[in-house]
């Protein structure tokens, strides 16, 4: 008789995951088909960027070495805000030299960018005329205890590996340390849904349909869900 209580219990609690499981599975149908258009798009863009910062911290472990989460800023508008690098430090132990090598690449959904931070906003980023550029919450780096930089320069995004210009401007950059330590906590990543303006900026559609994240100390990313929250939490 004992033994089947057990046995039954064991029941129970496999029909309470299975339960589970579907229940989430509904929910995230439900939220998707909420979502449309630039929202979508969106949302999908701050899963592809967590997704690359979580590995850039598994990369950083395994490997025991300095790894950098690269976003190209430069004059090729196809990837502009949107290709994001991750690339390794590989340290010649005779010489002290390093290099950097690419691990992977990826590209934000289309219709969705990394936003730059207030200094380089207007350079690259435009906002429709109804809305302030005060309404758009840019990204943030935080090197200032670290002194890692923000920038970097990156002759391409290869696997062969390369020297990487600490003084360079074509990559915005974050770092890992090889302890899976985040160099620049409590850092914004903030994103955006537009597109190239007549000007071949990109603009800002609508700053209520941000999404982004923090950065934590120790490599976790603290997702966002809404402008609200966003507002609540970052205009204190």
């Amino acid at each position: 008789m004992l033994m089947k209580n057990r046995n039954k219990s064991a029941f129970t609690l496999i029909e309470m995951l299975v339960v589970i499981g579907i229940i989430a599975i509904l929910a995230l149908g439900i939220s998707m088909i909420r979502f449309g258009g630039a929202t979508q798009s969106l949302s999908s863009a701050q899963q592809v960027m967590m997704s690359s910062f979580y590995e850039a911290k598994n990369a950083a472990l395994a490997k025991h070495a300095r790894v950098r989460v690269l976003i190209y800023k430069g004059p090729d508008y196809e990837r502009t805000l949107r290709q994001v690098l991750i690339a390794h430090e590989i340290l010649d132990e005779n010489s002290g030299d390093s290099t950097w090598s690419v691990i992977s690449e990826t590209t934000l959904p289309k219709g969705s960018f990394f936003v730059p931070p207030e200094t380089d906003f207007l350079n690259l980023c435009s906002i429709k005329g109804e809305y302030e550029v005060g309404d758009v919450f840019k990204s943030t780096f935080n090197t200032g205890v670290s002194g890692v930089p923000y920038t970097v320069g990156l002759s391409e995004a290869s696997l062969i590996p390369q020297m990487m210009n600490e003084n360079g401007s074509d990559y915005y950059c974050y770092e890992f340390a090889p302890e899976g330590f985040s160099e620049n906590a409590n850092a914004l990543v903030m994103l955006a849904a537009g597109k190239l303006d007549a000007k071949s900026k990109l603009q800002v559609e609508n700053p209520n349909e941000q999404l982004g994240f923090v950065i934590r100390r120790f490599g976790n990313c603290v997702a966002f869900k809404d402008y609200l929250e966003m507002e609540t939490a970052l205009k204190k």
